[in-house]
């Protein structure tokens, strides 16, 4: 149907976006583990300076949509402004 093409292009057009932020912000992540589940993982993208804010961002999609790995764009955006962006699973 015409609105799942819609639907597929535009994710696969933010999981090119998002692949690429997660590339450029390389040097400063890590996942970390936060639970007991192999998915309870958290995404850090560490700011160059000490102090800095903290942004946590929790997807949506009641953890059966999306993910962490969606969310690099937002984080791309964030960290270049100066703050330290958690991103959870």
């Amino acid at each position: 149907t015409p609105w799942r093409v819609v639907l597929d292009t535009e994710m696969a057009a933010s999981k090119r976006a998002d692949d690429r932020a997660r590339l450029s912000l390389s040097s400063c992540l890590s996942t970390e583990d936060y639970g007991d589940d192999a998915q309870d993982k958290l995404d850090i993208y560490t700011a160059s300076q000490a102090g800095a804010p903290i942004h946590l961002f929790i997807h949506g999609g009641d953890w059966r949509l999306l993910s962490k790995d969606a969310s690099s764009m937002m984080a791309q955006i964030l960290h270049a402004a100066g703050a330290t962006v958690i991103c959870q699973d």
